[in-house]
Formats: structure tokens, C-alpha cells, sequence
């Protein structure tokens, strides 16, 4: 009825379960009881018209305290012991007889139990089994069957009460463990979801039909940055054709080993993205099964391999370039002891034979010109080779910047340049190299916008945290990604005349200052040269290398972009 609850501290839930059991549950009691009183009054068969005010009266005095309850007076003992005095008075007037009155006992002793415990049980069971026993008394001689009677009575109001209150201590134990083990499942499903989503690795789930049915953030993300993922977005995977978000590993995965796989094995894979600048993952296939056997799909697990396949790549590239340099190095200087003597025999030949024909003079310069070419290229591929002197200048990379601009004016260069001088930070380096790696790459975006109509070029400097980056970028032709892959291996060139060596330097020379250069292109869409190099603090914690190092060591971990803005 009313008072039914302790006056400790509920939660919100709880505080709201309470107002439900303290108000409405009474309310409907009183109006279900006020009709049936009713219905009896005018019927003239239970109740005198004497006993419907006090009857009533108790009813509103019970309502009214109900009021105080939900003010959430500190009245919850009081309330539940008037509760016990209410219904032991209806039971006065209106006669042990009356099943509905009995009802309250009951229900007060029941409430007791399941919501407060043994000792609010006991003292409300004791209250209502004392004060029925007295109104009782009040109405009826005491003889010695009716003495017996009530002492049945009680006895057996008291048993049906100690049932209920095992039966509310098991529930109570019940609801404790249904509530632990609860509590237990949502931290076991909170950190399977944090395990999920932040572990680094992509994790993705597909069904029978190989439709993605879960991606974790970790496989959304990479797939995203491959751009892999044209149709659906990431919002809609669930549901999609696997071959439509990732199609080489679906295209893995239909493959025979596949489909022969064992469950409670293992298939390991490895998809290489040609088109996505020799992006590299490794990972594993689980076959996914029920507690019955039921096949229930798949479960991939892969990694980004990509560093590790460029640091692989980048020592297998180093083996080779030691071999080659220390030969190439030896034939070098074999090649340019010849060319020295032909080039003076030639030389000799033209000054000694003046009355020669203007034929025999024009072979003799075409001789000397293809010489000074091929010593200039001897030249160039032992500068490749060579350690250079070490040099730990501060350089403002600026003044390059600018030097590179009074450069292009004096040659009367028609391309549209724009320069613009943002860095503020200072680098540690070899200056005359440094302006031989921009004047190469200028020189570059030139020769690839010979056939513009309006060719434009920019040139910025800027800082890039602690460091400094120029940006030297074009509108000319482009290229592709099988170019951009070995555009700064050694001998590989797109020019008729080209050697291939001069990207190969400027890379060795970046590597060296313990920088990076990036190559940003598409056909037809311009190139893009980022060079990244740490500033004046953050070289002072560093040992210097020199050139040497850099070729022994390969060419360094370049990285390629998506074309973009600055």
C-alpha cells in the first residue's frame, strides 16, 4: 500500500519503481475497494451505512499519507507500520470476513519482504498478526473454540508469510547473481568492442555469400585511404558484396585454396595494390563456425605491411646498388683513362691539320662533343658514387629559394613561375647541393611543360613543424604510377637523352641532409615534389651522413601521394 521502501539512497530507476509500487498500486487498491464498498452499501448486504464513513475516512487518511511519501518525507518506517494500523482498522469495521481487507495483511507482509528484508518482514508480520488479533478480540467473546480457531488462524497467516519470505529471498538471491552475471556480459562485451575497434588491425566478418556483415574502424580506415572502397560508404558496409569494397581480396578468397578451406585452420595471405602506390598487407582467413558445426562465414584479419615491404625492398635495392657501384665505380675510371687520351689525340689532330677539308673538321668536332658527353656522364655517375665532402653549414633555405628565381629571369625562361618564401626555420646541410637538388627538380617541370600553351610552375618554402618543406610544383604532363615507382632508381629515365641519374642524386643527396622527398603525379594532372628536411634543432640530435653512407644504405623510404593541394 504506502511506505514500502527504506530510506536509502536509489538510483533513478529504482527512485521511479518506487513512486510506481507507492502511488498507483494504492490508488487502485482504494478506488477498486470504494467501488465494491459502494456496490455493497446500496445493496444493503455486507456494510450499514455507519460504517461507510470511517471505512472511507481510513482510505483517504492512507491516500493522504501516500501524499507525504511522494514529498519523500523521511517517513518510510512510520508509513509502513500506518499501513499495518489502516488495514487492521478496515478489518475492525468491516469484519474478518471481508477477503478483500484480509488482502491487505498480506500484501503489506509480502512487500516487506521482497523490497526490505527479513527484519522489516518480521516486524511487519508481527504488527498485522498483533492488531488483527486485537480488533478481533474487540469485536468477538473469546471462547475456547473460537480461541482455537484463532490460533489456527495465526498460525497459519504466519506460515503462508515465512513462505513468502523464503520465496523473496530466493528471488532477491536470484535477481543478485541474474545482476552480477549481467554486469559481468556488458564488461566482457564493452572490452570486446574497445579490443575491436582500437586495435590497429583490420578485422572484417562476411557471411557465406562473402557479404561484409562487420569492418572495424582499424579495416575501414586503411581501405578508405587506398580508396579502395568506391561504393558504399563506410556508414553501409554491412550488408555489401565483398568484391565491391575490397575486390583483390575477394578475388583471394574465391580463389581454390581458399574454398578448401579446413575449418579450425589457418590461411594466410598476402594482396599487394599495384595501383595504390605498392601498398602491401599481410593477414589471415578463419573459418567461422557455430556450437553445432554450422558454417557461419569467415573472419579476416590483415596488417599494413607496407613499411616492412619498403624497408625490405629498400635493403634489396641496397644490395644491388653496392654491387653495381663498386663495379660501375672501377669501370668508370677504366672508361675515362681512354676517353682522356682520345679526347687529347683529337684534340692534337685538329690543331695539327689546318688545311684539312671543313668535312674532316666537322668530324673532328663531332668527335670532341661526343667524348666531353660521355666523360661528362662518367662524371656524373662517380659524382653518384663518390662521398662528397662533408659540409654543416646553416642554410636559409629561402635564399636557395630565391637564388633558383634569379636563375630563371636570367635565362628569360618562359614559363609563368611563382615563388613564394614562407619558412621561418633554419636547416644544417651542403648548400651547393642543396640548390643542385631544386635547380635539377626546376629544370625537370621546365622540360615537362615545353608543349603548354600556359605553362606554370611554383616554388614555395614553408615549415613543416620543426622543419622546412619546398614544394615544387607543375601543370605538366605527369605521370604514372609504374613511372613514379622507379623514378629515383639509378639509369631509369624517360628522356631519349636522359642518363637516369639525375633524380637518382637529387634522392641520394635528400637522404643524406636526413630528409625525404615525395612525388605527388597523375597523367596529365602536373607533378608535385615535396622535400621534407629536419631543421636546425632537430639535425643538431642526429649524426651527419655523408654521401657514401646514403648510397650504402639505399635510396631511403620515400613516400608517394594522391594528387592534392598544397
Amino acid at each position: 500500500m504506502i511506505g514500502f521502501f527504506e530510506s536509502s539512497e536509489p538510483t533513478q530507476t529504482t527512485k521511479n519503481s518506487q513512486l510506481v509500487w507507492l502511488w498507483v498500486m494504492p490508488l487502485a487498491y482504494t478506488l477498486v475497494e470504494f467501488i465494491f464498498l459502494t456496490l455493497q452499501w446500496r445493496e444493503v448486504r455486507f456494510i450499514s451505512t455507519d460504517l461507510i464513513v470511517p471505512v472511507l475516512s481510513l482510505l483517504a487518511l492512507g491516500l493522504a499519507f501516500q501524499g507525504l511519501e511522494l514529498l519523500e518525507l523521511k517517513t518510510h518506517f512510520a508509513a509502513r507500520l500506518f499501513d499495518v494500523v489502516v488495514a487492521a482498522g478496515l478489518v475492525h469495521y468491516m469484519g474478518v470476513q471481508s477477503t478483500s481487507v484480509i488482502f491487505l495483511f498480506f500484501l503489506n507482509i509480502i512487500m516487506s519482504a521482497f523490497l526490505f528484508g527479513r527484519r522489516s518482514w518480521l516486524i511487519t508480520m508481527l504488527s498485522c498478526a498483533l492488531l488483527n488479533l486485537v480488533f478481533i478480540l474487540s469485536r468477538q467473546e473469546l471462547t475456547q473454540s473460537y480461541f482455537l480457531y484463532l490460533v489456527g488462524n495465526q498460525l497459519g497467516f504466519m506460515s503462508i508469510n515465512w513462505l513468502a519470505l523464503q520465496m523473496s529471498q530466493v528471488l532477491s538471491s536470484l535477481s543478485g547473481r541474474v545482476a552480477i552475471q549481467g554486469r559481468k556480459i556488458r564488461d566482457l562485451k564493452l572490452l570486446n568492442e574497445m579490443i575491436v575497434s582500437k586495435v590497429p588491425a583490420g578485422l572484417i566478418t562476411f557471411d557465406n555469400e562473402v557479404k561484409v556483415n562487420f569492418a572495424n574502424p582499424s579495416a575501414q580506415l586503411y581501405l578508405n585511404r587506398l580508396q579502395l572502397m568506391k561504393t558504399p560508404p563506410a556508414s553501409e558496409w554491412q550488408g555489401s558484396e565483398l568484391r565491391v569494397i575490397w575486390p583483390e581480396l575477394f578475388n583471394f578468397l574465391v580463389s581454390e585454396d581458399f574454398q578448401n578451406l579446413v575449418v579450425g585452420s589457418v590461411l594466410t595471405f598476402s594482396v599487394s595494390f599495384l595501383d595504390a602506390d605498392a601498398e602491401f598487407v599481410e593477414g589471415a582467413v578463419v573459418r567461422l563456425v557455430s556450437e553445432n558445426g554450422e558454417k557461419l562465414g569467415w573472419m579476416v584479419f590483415f596488417l599494413d605491411q607496407t613499411k616492412i615491404y619498403k624497408l625490405r625492398e629498400r635493403a634489396k635495392r641496397s644490395e644491388k646498388l653496392a654491387a653495381i657501384g663498386q663495379l660501375a665505380a672501377g669501370i668508370a675510371h677504366e672508361i675515362r683513362n681512354p676517353l682522356a687520351g682520345i679526347s687529347g689525340s683529337v684534340q692534337l689532330l685538329k690543331s695539327t691539320f689546318k688545311a684539312s677539308t671543313d668535312d674532316d673538321q666537322k668530324l673532328m668536332n663531332i668527335m670532341i662533343k661526343e667524348i666531353d658527353r660521355l666523360n661528362g656522364l662518367v662524371e656524373e655517375f662517380l659524382s653518384f658514387v663518390r662521398p662528397d665532402e662533408l659540409i654543416n653549414d646553416t642554410i636559409n633555405v629561402n635564399d636557395i629559394v630565391h637564388e633558383i628565381e634569379q636563375d630563371m629571369m636570367v635565362r628569360r625562361s618562359p614559363i609563368k613561375a611563382h615563388f613564394e618564401y614562407k619558412s621561418t626555420h633554419l636547416v644544417r646541410g651542403n648548400r651547393d647541393k642543396l640548390r643542385q637538388v631544386l635547380l635539377n627538380l626546376v629544370i625537370n617541370a621546365e622540360q615537362a611543360m615545353v608543349t603548354l600553351a600556359d605553362p606554370n610552375l611554383f616554388v614555395i618554402s614553408r615549415d613543416q613543424g620543426d622543419g622546412v618543406e619546398v614544394v615544387i610544383r607543375d601543370n605538366g604532363s605527369g605521370m604514372n604510377a609504374e613511372v613514379k615507382r622507379k623514378l629515383f632508381e639509378p639509369f631509369y629515365t624517360t628522356k631519349p637523352k636522359g642518363t637516369g641519374l639525375g633524380l637518382a642524386i637529387v634522392h641520394k643527396i635528400i637522404e643524406a641532409h636526413r630528409g625525404q622527398i615525395s612525388v605527388n603525379s597523375e597523367e596529365g594532372m602536373g607533378s608535385e615534389f615535396v622535400i621534407s628536411l629536419p631543421g636546425v634543432s632537430s639535425f643538431d640530435n642526429v649524426e651527419f651522413l655523408d654521401d657514401s653512407e646514403a648510397v650504402r644504405s639505399g635510396f631511403g623510404d620515400y613516400s608517394v601521394r594522391k594528387k592534392g593541394g598544397l
